[in-house]
């Protein structure tokens, strides 16, 4: 997914990429490490206290991302884009993207009726990314603002939601928040782009079923708190992600949990079964 040509790869750490002139280096990380090139992108969006400023993404759901003529453009109405750019200005997106070697104009094709459409182009003097990571780039920034408002309970649990190695969201949530509920976030992001890309949640027990509630995803922290850390995990370059053995009896309860509906799933009705009549 990142760029083709002959030649050595160049490595690129992030400091030397953070201390580059107009992030000139951030195409040569795309090369070599893509993930690495999307986490440096997204910290520049990600207060490291308690993440990017939230937005209801679902409210630029009628929004399409598509390919047009070798651009990558937004379609919408007029008014729904105008507050999609707005959007991008106050969460810090549309700032990022110029590092990344991209603007976002606005494109007229009729005033009467009022039409446009939001295109990006390369800047000028910024050796810009591929397309392919501008769109991967969109993909997760929406993400990122789309994480839900921390809240304040008692019983609330301290949590860390990771993306491509960044935490996009530090704060407490509800014993019973819906883990569903982040999976979601991210399908909305797809549908904005329109490019779907398969993720999957994973905690410390190993890979999340997001038919439970994130209570049993958490564990005991410092200080006899209740905390949870769950990662977005989707590999770019193909491979899986490992299930981690359990280290005690809780996970591996939790463990047998998640895994049972799955296995039924997988296993199928069968005329031996004592619930199939």
């Amino acid at each position: 997914m990142g760029l083709k040509g002959g030649g050595p790869v160049k490595l690129i750490s992030s400091q030397q990429l953070a201390d580059s002139e107009n992030f000139r280096d951030l195409a040569h990380m795309e090369e070599s490490d893509f993930e690495g090139a999307l986490s440096f992108a997204l910290k520049m969006i990600v207060d490291s206290s308690h993440g990017a400023k939230r937005v209801d993404i679902s409210d630029f759901l009628e929004i399409e991302g598509s390919m047009q003529e070798a651009f990558f453009a937004f379609h919408g109405e007029h008014e729904l884009l105008r507050k999609f750019l707005i959007m991008f200005k106050e969460t810090g997106i549309d700032e990022m993207l110029q590092k990344c070697g991209w603007l976002a104009v606005c494109h007229y094709m009729s005033f009467e009726p009022l039409k446009m459409r939001t295109l990006f182009v390369r800047i000028p003097g910024v050796p810009p990314t591929t397309v392919n990571f501008l769109i991967s780039i969109l993909r997760s920034a929406l993400v990122c603002v789309g994480m839900p408002t921390p809240t304040a309970g008692i019983d609330d649990i301290d949590t860390k939601i990771k993306l491509w190695s960044t935490v996009i969201f530090k704060g407490l949530l509800p014993r019973m928040y819906p883990v569903q509920n982040l999976l979601d976030t991210w399908d909305q992001s797809c549908t904005i782009v329109g490019d779907h890309f398969t993720m999957r949640l994973a905690a410390h027990t190993g890979l999340v079923n997001p038919d439970f509630a994130l209570k049993h995803f958490s564990r005991c922290g410092p200080e006899d708190k209740t905390i949870a850390v769950l990662t977005f995990t989707g590999a770019l370059r193909g491979g899986f992600f490992l299930e981690k053995e359990p280290s005690n009896q809780h996970e591996l309860n939790v463990q047998q949990k998640k895994d049972l509906p799955s296995f039924f799933w997988r296993k199928g009705p069968t005329s031996k079964s004592p619930f199939i009549s």
